[in-house]
């Protein structure tokens, strides 16, 4: 048998039960804060001290590229089930850049 209290299942436990539980566990929790509260403190402290904040302006790139850089097209080859199973327009776009040798074409 197991040593200590048997902690029932939530589903096995009627709503009364299941409330004095979230009482209990609530108290409990606010207990150990008290009795912990100087150290979590002290802890805070010395966290705000060896981490030094970052400014949420200056997050990313610290500035603009001294050049302008075009990123390479996600798709560069087409497959024929690509052209069938598009939209119209997109089709034509896609049969454009393929006749201009912008993109591939494969079967």
């Amino acid at each position: 048998m197991p040593k200590g209290k048997i902690i029932k299942r939530l589903k096995d436990m009627t709503p009364t039960e299941i409330e004095a539980e979230r009482i209990r566990r609530k108290k409990y929790m606010h207990d150990y804060y008290l009795a912990h509260r100087e150290k979590a403190l002290q802890y805070a402290k010395k966290y705000r001290r060896e981490h030094p904040r970052r400014n949420p302006r200056k997050r990313g790139r610290k500035q603009k590229a001294p050049y302008k850089w075009k990123r390479q097209p996600v798709c560069e080859t087409y497959h024929q089930s690509d052209i069938m199973h598009a939209p119209v327009e997109k089709a034509l776009k896609m049969l454009e850049l393929i006749i201009a040798r912008k993109r591939y074409f494969t079967m």
